[in-house]
């Protein structure tokens, strides 16, 4: 058996490309396109919307909640990108957005969703994204008897 001395920098990438990314979960390929974006907002708990309506909801809507917020610092960012986790159940279309708390017709984004993963590319931030903002998201079908499942949603900046 021979051993074969691999140059010191060649190990390092080794060492980099299977360590584990803490934010995205997934390990570096060298061509990670995610480089340089940060999780800005980021909700998990899963929320059925039953008979969603056909005019915009917050998606989490219990007493109190807020539509579960969440402060975002726009300064410096001038780019975003989504990944939307949904369960279409019915047969509408079936539509998430994320708006402005403060000013609701300043919207983030809609996005027209299937069942599965629904993600947008890097997109420029609207004009009004700027400083401190509180967002939430929320949900509305052309059927109003649907019952879809929301099952999460992740906005990174860059």
């Amino acid at each position: 058996m021979t051993h074969e001395t691999i140059p010191e920098h060649t190990l390092l990438a080794k060492l980099i490309k299977s360590i584990e990314d803490p934010v995205y979960g997934h390990k570096h390929s060298g061509k990670n396109k995610n480089i340089g974006e940060e999780v800005v907002a980021h909700w998990t708990m899963s929320q059925t919307k039953n008979n969603i309506g056909t005019s915009f909801t917050d998606i989490y809507d219990q007493t109190n909640a807020d539509g579960k917020s969440v402060h975002v610092d726009f300064t410096g960012q001038t780019q975003y990108t989504i990944c939307i986790n949904w369960n279409k159940i019915g047969t509408g279309t079936q539509t998430v957005r994320c708006i402005d708390v403060e000013t609701p017709t300043n919207i983030l984004f809609i996005k027209d969703v299937i069942s599965g993963h629904n993600d947008v590319d890097l997109t420029d931030l609207p004009t009004w994204a700027k400083g401190q903002k509180k967002i939430k998201l929320q949900a509305k079908s052309t059927v109003d008897t649907d019952n879809p499942v929301f099952e999460g949603c992740q906005i990174r900046l860059k």
